[in-house]
């Protein structure tokens, strides 16, 4: 049996909240948040690898984005559930 990865996307009232994959009912690949304007500015990107979101762990590095756009910081995961998280020089 073969099964598809679908788009996704959420609204804010009017505005986008979020796009992405789904798989399985799952956030899987590449993933974008995005503040709640009609600029469509990020609050952050990076990705989810379906079956480690369920464990409340997402992969690989994360940016996040203050509400004009500009880079603020940047997370990894570590071990435990736990990570780093790594501000951006202003």
């Amino acid at each position: 049996m073969r099964h598809r990865i679908l788009g996704w996307f959420s609204l804010f009232v009017g505005n986008l909240a979020a796009t992405g994959r789904m798989s399985r009912g799952q956030r899987h690949g590449a993933w974008s948040f995005f503040y709640d304007t009609n600029s469509r500015t990020p609050i952050s990107r990076g990705r989810f690898v379906r079956g480690s979101y369920a464990h409340g762990a997402y992969v690989g590095e994360w940016r996040h984005f203050d509400p004009d756009g500009s880079l603020l910081a940047t997370s990894r995961p570590r071990a435990n559930g736990r990570f780093r998280l790594s501000f951006a020089p202003s």
